[in-house]
């Protein structure tokens, strides 16, 4: 089990949460900052609420399946953490190390068949990519992704040298380097079963008339802001750069 974040859940929702844990067996804790709301044990597993609106919970190390069971609760009070497609597969584009000075810039490209969302969500859906862990930690989450290959999951990484950043604009790199991605992987998944998504880094002209082309033939594209918090296939694929830029860095 890994952890279960749910964000922005409306005070409302956090209270039927919170009277469900109680009654299910779920002792009140108290809590130990300010921005806690309320805190509660339940099993050996722990769920915090914070004034934010997200909602948080440690994992069972005993593998209680109480503590599964609570969780799909919450999901079906709470909906899905990222947004739904009706596509057969979840195509996503993410980099890492775009703004560092030093090293390789890190450009990952996943498809999710829709029979291993939920699988997938499970496995990554708490990982925040944003913040530094320890190389064990984005090892081992890899490896369990990595085993879904055998299932259908595609997984692709493009590494970008630092003499090629200093010479050329990134941008455009990333441009050409994703439009390659996307033309391998729609060898083999059909371009109107597809939902395309990616961060507006500054996308250039030639990638947005390639990404049109897509939607004209049927592919849903989303082109938006921290795209990995709302598309499961970005936050995939921000993952896998990321793993990939910690394990260059621990070659160093």
């Amino acid at each position: 089990m890994a952890n279960r974040t749910w964000k922005n859940l409306d005070p409302d929702s956090a209270a039927r949460i919170r009277e469900y844990l109680l009654q299910q067996g779920g002792g009140a804790k108290d809590v130990i900052s300010e921005h806690e709301c309320w805190r509660i044990r339940f099993s050996d597993a722990t769920l915090t609420y914070y004034t934010s609106g997200t909602l948080t919970s440690t994992p069972s190390r005993a593998m209680d399946p109480s503590v599964q069971a609570t969780w799909n609760w919450i999901d079906n009070l709470s909906g899905p953490r990222f947004k739904p497609s009706d596509k057969s597969f979840l195509i996503g584009l993410d980099e890492a190390g775009k703004g560092e000075m030093f090293g390789h810039a890190v450009l990952a490209g996943v498809v999710i068949p829709t029979q291993l969302e939920s699988e997938v969500d499970r496995l990554i859906g708490a990982a925040d990519t944003k913040k530094k862990h320890s190389f064990s930690f984005w090892d081992d989450l890899y490896r369990q992704i990595d085993a879904l290959r055998r299932e259908g999951l595609v997984l692709t990484i493009e590494k970008i040298p630092p003499w090629h950043i200093d010479r050329y604009n990134l941008n455009k790199i990333m441009d050409v380097t994703y439009q390659r991605i996307l033309a391998r992987f729609l060898r083999t998944a059909e371009i109107d079963q597809a939902r395309i998504a990616l961060d507006d880094y500054g996308i250039g002209d030639t990638l947005r008339r390639f990404l049109r082309f897509l939607g004209q033939q049927g592919a849903e594209i989303i082109v938006t802001s921290k795209a990995d918090e709302e598309y499961l296939e970005s936050r995939l694929a921000s993952l896998v750069a990321k793993w990939m830029q910690t394990t260059v860095a621990e070659a160093i």
